[in-house]
């Protein structure tokens, strides 16, 4: 027996005791299911392209607007990374520096706990370079590209820094006994 028998159906209805439907649907009921569904599929295709190019904006944001040299200088400071300025200083870390770079990316090094950013190629006196130690210490240099821009920012967040301990302190002295004193 076909399930799609009239005479199936109609026992169905009967024995359930369903109201009487028409089988196939009119024009107008046609219609309306065909409006329906072109504007669930509008609706899906308005968010969908809305989120896209959401996302695209943002992208083509961050590309034009890279991150400028205070908030690089903000971010290693809320990681405990000092500037080295001195240029006997900067001489010096420069043995250390990246030597495959390409402009504007952003290098780690974990040996040295160093943070090396390179400029974009405006301004080659923007080199940047952010520290725990202002010298440079005989540790191996093994370096971590960490991107370019924000998403270098990003990766950064993300970096362990291993802090150098906290110095030993002295226990107290005890102060000079006073002669006078009695113990018992």
């Amino acid at each position: 027996m076909d399930w799609l028998d009239h005479r199936f159906l109609d026992r169905l209805r009967k024995h359930l005791s369903l109201p009487v439907l028409p089988l196939s649907p009119g024009p107008a009921v046609r219609r309306r299911l065909y409006g329906t569904l072109l504007l669930a599929v509008a609706a899906t295709l308005g968010l969908t392209s809305t989120e896209t190019l959401r996302e695209k904006a943002i992208i083509d944001w961050q590309i034009k607007h890279p991150p400028q040299p205070q908030v690089w200088r903000a971010m290693a400071a809320s990681h405990g990374l000092r500037p080295v300025n001195q240029d006997y200083d900067f001489q010096k870390w420069m043995r250390h520096m990246p030597r495959d770079t390409t402009p504007g990316t952003v290098w780690w090094d974990q040996g040295h706990q160093a943070l090396w950013i390179l400029p974009d190629g405006s301004d080659e006196s923007a080199l940047q370079l952010f520290t725990l130690n202002p010298q440079p210490g005989k540790d191996e240099t093994l370096l971590k590209p960490l991107g370019a821009g924000w998403a270098a920012l990003e990766e950064f967040e993300s970096v362990p820094i291993r802090r150098a301990p906290p110095p030993e302190r002295k226990a107290a002295a005890r102060p000079a006994r006073d002669p006078r004193e009695w113990n018992f």
